[in-house]
């Protein structure tokens, strides 16, 4: 839409924007740090017969623009998307209404002026010396918004960062301008506490060098940064990005520019966050700022390869289905904004939808919930995009996985004192079998200490750790991905079969007479066992005996020494003094590794078996 009649830039006083606006008008303001804030306030404080049956309508509605103690005027209302961190008084009181809608939607409704805006405040920096103004660090909907706004009014601000991206318009875009010195609208930086510095490892572990990051504003995401500073070529996709972005960059985790695109590594709507952070960004070629059509695009997200969505919650099912998303969502990006990436990641190749929460609430609750039953809380559904659950326990793969394998897996990552009481609403409710196995006071003593990553080669990473009551499905596909002959080998028997009842009683261990690791490779998300060593207290003779099975697609790589020498360490460090080995004199894998044992002695030989013993 064109305006021939406009008088382009023009410089004008508060007074003069008071006179352009007519009763009933509906006014757009800019969100978050691109608030004019000197104009909003003043609009909210001043009396004027024309500031009668007003809308103000924002993506965001933060607590700091509203009035204090007095509340809103009568004659003015609100309008927003998403609702910010503290407002449920004034919904309450009626003054703000919430439009439902889908954040990808938000763009269209703004192009096709389905709102009837009259009026844009917008804030922009100061013109550059060729005429043009910036929008700094939120570029969400501007570009909708400059198109279909009869009037345009820009508060320039010297504060605001120049970016780069779309973020540059005309001043012939715009009809007047008034003037802001104002501080722009900034957060500390949250901090985080022990458990989700553990959410942030265990998440970090699930994201590969190379990979498109999309996190958002909070404290989980600072700690999940925190360790991803020794990844490298990651590169960032996201509504929102906060002061962990900083580090990341100062680490050499971040891509480099790329030229050829024209594009910056790091490539978002908006940011939030400290003074430093609009600093950091300013004229900073690493950064991309493109409107929320574009950055948010669903095809466009889909189609991206390594993307890594993380969508933090409050509570979720035992299934996985839904969550409760915390209050504090609702800053900027909100719920939706994260399930967005979320579809997108769970379509993206090589992509990881990752879901992640605290095990227990402030009240010592479970977070992980049979189902919802509070009436209070806002549901929603993940729509199916949950690969990962990831708690400061542990992670749930849930890959493939059925509705039993899941809430196994997610009872493995809640909190120990919780368990018990999964386990028992998990049967009641017809979830797992009635018969499963688990018993919560060995799963209390598992030995996180022991989970580690280790490369074989180049191109075969692989996840040591414990073995788990929910790893019964991929231990029986392991074990039948095995010849006759493997089997007998192994289990000094014919075995043809291991059935539930017998698997859940061989993955069901205590860690102290028997512990098991198991190694765990990674196909396109599918979690899969290659093989397995464990060392296991014979209370006839009075003595720890080990073995161990690589599985035959993976021999020769040095995955069974590395096992062995792994086990016996953890062995060492439970005062195990002596541990033995019996093993068919067929099987020379497994006499080859022993051998090469530096303590290990043979004790007994013959043409049936061999006797081997570790003197730790």
């Amino acid at each position: 839409m064109t305006h021939p009649d406009r008088k382009k830039g023009e410089k004008i006083s508060f007074n003069k924007l008071l006179d352009s606006i007519k009763p009933g008008s509906r006014i757009f303001i800019t969100t978050g740090p691109a608030t004019p804030i000197n104009t909003l306030k003043r609009l909210f404080a001043t009396e004027h017969p024309n500031l009668t049956d007003i809308e103000i309508i924002q993506l965001v509605i933060l607590d700091e623009y509203l009035p204090g103690d007095t509340g809103l005027k009568s004659d003015i209302r609100l309008k927003t998307f998403i609702v910010g961190e503290n407002i449920g008084k004034e919904l309450q009181k009626g003054n703000i209404d919430f439009i439902p809608t889908n954040i990808m939607q938000i763009p269209y409704l703004f192009t096709t002026n389905s709102l009837g805006i009259d009026i844009a405040i917008i804030q922009t920096s100061p013109c550059d010396d060729n005429g043009r103004l910036n929008l700094g660090i939120v570029t969400d909907v501007a570009d909708c918004i400059l198109k279909t706004a009869p009037v345009v009014v820009a508060e320039i601000n010297p504060n605001v960062p120049h970016t780069m991206g779309e973020t540059t318009i005309s001043l012939d875009q715009v009809d007047y301008i008034t003037e802001s010195r104002r501080p722009l609208v900034s957060r500390k930086r949250p901090a985080y506490d022990a458990i989700l510095s553990r959410i942030g490892w265990n998440t970090a572990s699930l994201i590969d060098d190379g990979s498109l990051i999309s996190m958002q504003y909070g404290g989980i995401y600072e700690a999940i940064a925190a360790h991803l500073k020794e990844k490298r070529s990651l590169k960032v996709f996201s509504y929102v990005i906060s002061d962990w972005i900083i580090d990341l960059v100062e680490s050499g985790a971040i891509a480099p520019r790329n030229e050829g695109a024209g594009q910056g590594s790091i490539i978002t709507s908006s940011c939030f966050g400290t003074r430093k952070l609009y600093r950091y960004v300013d004229n900073n070629p690493l950064f991309t700022f493109l409107p929320l059509i574009q950055s948010r695009y669903q095809a466009q997200i889909a189609a991206l390869k390594n993307l890594i969505a993380i969508t933090f919650v409050e509570k979720i099912d035992i299934t996985a289905d839904t969550v409760v998303p915390p209050i504090s969502d609702n800053v900027l990006s909100g719920f939706d904004g994260k399930l967005d990436f979320s579809l997108g990641a769970a379509r993206s190749r090589n992509g990881k939808s990752i879901v992640v929460l605290r095990s227990a609430d402030r009240r010592g609750r479970s977070n992980i919930v049979i189902r919802h039953t509070d009436p209070k809380k806002w549901i929603r559904s993940m729509l199916g995009t949950a690969q990962y659950v990831v708690t400061e326990y542990g992670v749930a793969n849930l890959i493939g996985k059925s509705i039993r394998e899941r809430a196994l897996a997610l009872i493995d990552i809640a909190h120990p004192s919780h368990r018990q009481g999964l386990l028992k609403g998990a049967k009641a409710a017809g979830i797992i079998y009635p018969d499963q196995i688990y018993n919560v006071k060995h799963s209390v003593s598992y030995p996180y200490e022991l989970e580690n990553i280790q490369p074989f080669g180049r191109d075969l990473p692989v996840r040591i750790r414990p073995i788990k009551p929910s790893d019964e499905d991929m231990m029986r596909r392991f074990f039948y991905n095995f010849s006759e002959e493997s089997r007998y080998l192994r289990f000094f028997s014919r075995i043809s079969a291991m059935p539930h009842k017998k698997m859940q009683a061989y993955v069901s261990v205590d860690y102290t007479s028997v512990l098991s690791l198991v190694a765990i490779i990674s196909q396109r998300g599918t979690e899969r066992i290659i093989a397995e060593c464990r060392y296991a207290f014979d209370a006839h003779t009075g003595r720890y005996e080990m073995a161990f099975l690589v599985d035959e697609e993976f021999q020769g790589r040095g995955i069974g020494r590395f096992l062995v020498e792994y086990l016996l360490k953890a062995a060492k460090k439970k005062k195990i003094r002596r541990i033995r080995a019996v093993v068919l004199s067929g099987n020379r894998n497994m006499t080859s590794i022993f051998n090469s044992i530096p303590f290990a002695s043979i004790l007994q030989s013959d043409d049936n078996e061999i006797v081997f013993e570790f003197r730790l």
